[in-house]
């Protein structure tokens, strides 16, 4: 493994961190709505809701796997790290409208009685919205480290070039 794709390995531990809890947060309003259900409560809105995780979900995976792939391609000298940095820019706050979603249901739900199902958003809400800022902040890091990369030097030159 090159430094490049080492690189990004250790930034995407980083960033996993905070995905991880996205998935733990999501599950767990999951696990609280079967309850919820159960008890007779109106959560299709929420449901409908966190149907968008899944798919956005699926479209992070898919730009991290692309963003692993072209570091190793500029490690290889058949792309550039701008290929990169075009992958990390659609990455970042790919979960922001999503949250966003969230909000607009907490403020309808404010607006009615306050019962367990805010609670619910309130408290895992406040950790999504943690955890969707620690990722883009890792992203973030790692693409300003790719940007000083992208001098137009060769990454074999870099390597042996004094600091």
């Amino acid at each position: 493994m090159g430094e490049i794709v080492h690189d990004i390995h250790q930034a995407g531990i980083y960033w996993q961190v905070h995905a991880t809890r996205l998935r733990l947060n999501v599950g767990y309003i999951r696990s609280d709505l079967l309850m919820f259900v159960q008890e007779g409560r109106d959560v299709s809105d929420v449901e409908k809701w966190l149907k968008g995780f899944d798919l956005l979900q699926g479209q992070f995976t898919a730009l991290e796997i692309e963003a692993f792939t072209q570091a190793r391609s500029w490690e290889d000298e058949r792309a550039s790290p701008k290929h990169v940095l075009l992958i990390l820019s659609a990455m970042l706050n790919l979960f922001l409208p999503w949250l966003k979603e969230m909000d607009d249901i907490i403020g309808k739900r404010k607006a009615g009685k306050h019962d367990a199902v805010l609670t619910l958003l309130y408290c895992c809400g406040s950790d999504l919205v943690q955890a969707s800022a620690g990722m883009d902040e890792e992203i973030a890091k790692y693409a300003r480290h790719v940007m000083e990369q992208d001098d137009g030097e060769e990454p074999a030159e870099k390597e042996s070039s004094p600091n």
